[in-house]
């Protein structure tokens, strides 16, 4: 009978060990949403359709929200990303730092799709950019000149307009950005139990009966 009941408490303890370890497969299939969703949404803002983008960012949201892959605080953090992102790039509209195509549902706010990207980073915080835990620059560095550069690119695919002279639009892009990406992630690490793959399956090494 102590057989059975340590059986089924090891089973126990397994399932529950395999919930909260994260595999690196997992990792690459949220970074690999993160960047379809750009194109989806950039794309589709193009050609002033908004669906693409929503549509992958559902099927985004259902995979990587998913208990078995869910990390504690998500759904917080991308409510967050999105209240941000609404914000922030309404901001840009009104100051006339950039205009965006597909300007649903107001041509004065942050578009849908621009908010669904907000709410894509914020699914990957705690997933495949969880590594920018560890290195505070790298993040920085990130947001400092990986964002104005997407917005660029944005623009030239025809998803938005920039005004002819992009020092302000840069200079605020890059700014902003560079404070925001490393505050997200901290908020991030923040809101979740774990700092990562690496050291999550290390805290659960540590833990596991010698």
């Amino acid at each position: 009978m102590d057989g059975v009941i340590n059986m089924l408490a090891s089973c126990r303890e397994s399932n529950r060990r395999g919930r909260s370890v994260k595999r690196p497969g997992s990792h690459f299939i949220n970074f690999a949403f993160f960047q379809a969703l750009w194109f989806a949404c950039i794309l589709g803002a193009a050609r002033d359709r908004v669906w693409p983008g929503l549509a992958l960012l559902g099927c985004f949201m259902l995979w990587q929200l998913w208990p078995g892959r869910r990390a504690r605080g998500d759904v917080g953090l991308i409510l967050i990303c999105a209240a941000i992102g609404l914000l922030v790039d309404t901001l840009w509209i009104r100051f006339g730092l950039i205009h965006y195509r597909a300007a649903v549902p107001y041509a004065d706010w942050a578009p849908l799709w621009i908010v669904a990207l907000w709410i894509t980073l914020g699914l990957t915080l705690n997933h495949s950019l969880a590594w920018l835990r560890r290195y505070v620059w790298a993040s920085v560095a990130l947001g400092a000149i990986g964002s104005p550069l997407s917005y660029f690119a944005g623009s030239r695919l025809g998803a938005a307009e920039l005004p002819a002279d992009l020092t302000w639009s840069m200079l605020a892009f890059s700014l902003s950005w560079a404070i925001l990406v490393p505050a997200l992630v901290y908020l991030g690490s923040k809101m979740s139990d774990e700092r990562g793959i690496y050291n999550s399956i290390s805290r659960q090494d540590a833990k596991a009966p010698r």
